[in-house]
């Protein structure tokens, strides 16, 4: 599965992503390193709240 593929699913499903929750989904379904979730939550244009510790799309605020 791709990384955009991965991304899109799980914001279809809860609404967000959570590191806490969902970086091991993200390495096992993807194959990327743990240590790139950041740059790819970035990359795909969503937005961190810190609040909330969690990862959305910026039109979904």
């Amino acid at each position: 599965m791709s990384i955009d593929e991965w991304i899109d699913q799980t914001i279809a499903a809860k609404g967000y992503i959570q590191a806490q929750e969902d970086r091991e989904e993200f390495i096992i379904a993807t194959g990327a390193g743990a240590t790139k979730f950041n740059k790819w939550m970035k990359k795909a244009g969503l937005r961190f709240n810190k609040q909330t510790g969690r990862w959305t799309r910026w039109e979904d605020r």
